[in-house]
């Protein structure tokens, strides 16, 4: 018992060090738990586990490596606790344009999480036009977006249609409100992810408004190409049948035909 006390006390010592060489400021509010190597270090008033719970018997259908996207990645949680679960390549987006530089937070973050090599923070903010030329080059097999789309923001639709054409498995988190008339819009992104064929795989109470419901959906697509060859590629033309994409959660080929 002592000889066990005195193990898991100097891993937690170990483990504060680490991050505090690292450099991680604990100033800036979360909403999501932080995690390094794979250890919560702090506990958020947040459905984290619940939502990854959620979702990780369908990341378990994949037995081949994995891309991963996060969209507005936060504090990094679904990332680093997937690149340490899956053999997978993870990009996560953030941005320094609000009141606070969550990118500069999350790069730290990155950097406590030193055992894993296998994440990639990209420090932006994507615009509906940047959001549908990234549908347009590129596929992920797996796509987060946990609070993502605003529902008060100009093109939220076409936001979501965009993050749609991204992959295979997206996930799409968005709130719900019984209270009426100023939550039109929310009930609107509910109804459409619904339209849309996404399963609804989990509830949960809003952290900061229990009388607020955020819905974590799940889509299945099957995406069989690329409209263009890179992102500043500016052709009107499509390659859909010159870049196929052939995905299952067993195999992925990609083929580039000349042209």
């Amino acid at each position: 018992m002592g000889r066990r006390f005195h193990v898991e006390f100097f891993t937690l010592i170990s483990l504060s060090l680490c991050i505090f060489q690292s450099g991680v400021a604990w100033q800036y509010p979360e909403y999501h738990d932080i995690v390094v190597n794979n250890v919560v270090v702090k506990n958020e008033l947040s459905n984290c586990q619940r939502c990854y719970e959620a979702i990780k018997p369908i990341l378990d259908r994949y037995k081949r490596p994995i891309t991963v996207l996060d969209l507005g990645a936060g504090q990094g949680y679904f990332t680093f606790r997937i690149a340490h679960d899956y053999n997978s390549t993870c990009v996560m987006t953030e941005d320094n344009n609000g009141p606070l530089p969550q990118a500069d937070h999350l790069l730290k973050l990155c950097h406590a999480n030193a055992q894993l090599q296998n994440i990639v923070l990209l420090n932006k903010r994507m615009s509906l036009q940047e959001l549908e030329k990234l549908a347009d080059c590129e596929h992920f097999d797996v796509i987060l977006a946990f609070d993502y789309i605003d529902h008060n923001a100009y093109g939220w639709k076409q936001r979501a249609n965009a993050i749609l054409r991204m992959g295979d498995t997206i996930f799409i988190q968005a709130p719900w409100s019984e209270v009426s008339s100023e939550n039109k819009t929310k009930r609107a992104v509910i109804e459409y992810m619904a339209e849309q064929s996404g399963k609804l795989i989990l509830q949960t109470p809003c952290v900061y408004d229990p009388k607020i419901q955020e819905q974590l959906f799940w889509f299945e697509r099957n995406k069989s190409g690329l409209r263009c060859k890179c992102f500043g590629w500016e052709s009107k033309d499509s390659y859909m049948d010159v870049f196929r994409i052939n995905s299952s959660y067993a195999i992925l080929c990609n083929t580039l035909d000349s042209f």
